[in-house]
């Protein structure tokens, strides 16, 4: 939840940068559906789901995501906002690294540039900025695991 002022104050637009990495598994024996949500002020700016192939070891994710106010303070509009950035899945892989995740031999990984506008009121003081992710299949063996997220105020 982000508080009126920090956002926008009606007279300088800001940006939100968040950036999120971890992993994700899928050793279910088959492709499963990852579902992904962006919102912010009740408002869904991104909606996309993609097929993961299965792999006995886990895909490295990092992800890089702003959302600005963009609206023209002259006449106050704070009801327009721009989303932008890429989400990195590196390819399913079934060989162990010797330490860490994601594979540099495959060409396979998903990297997407993405792009939403919302029209929230952005002086609102509980307007929430939330990604979330969803599993195509009900399964112990599909994770997604956030080891880090932060979120920033670009001035």
């Amino acid at each position: 939840m982000f508080r009126q002022g920090r956002f926008t104050d009606g007279t300088n637009n800001h940006c939100l940068r968040t950036r999120l990495y971890g992993r994700y598994a899928n050793n279910t024996g088959a492709a499963s559906n990852l579902i992904v949500r962006i919102y912010f002020g009740g408002q869904q700016l991104y909606d996309s789901a993609n097929m993961m192939a299965k792999a006995t070891q886990p895909s490295a994710l990092f992800w890089d995501v702003q959302l600005c106010n963009t609206g023209t303070t002259a006449n106050s509009n704070v009801n327009n906002q721009k989303m932008g950035g890429y989400l990195a899945i590196s390819a399913a892989t079934g060989t162990a690294n010797t330490a860490g995740f994601g594979d540099l031999s495959k060409s396979a990984q998903t990297i997407t540039a993405i792009y939403g506008t919302s029209t929230a009121n952005a002086l609102g003081s509980t307007n929430e900025y939330k990604i979330t992710v969803q599993h195509g299949v009900s399964n112990a063996n599909v994770s997604f695991k956030s080891e880090a997220v932060t979120t920033e105020i670009l001035q």
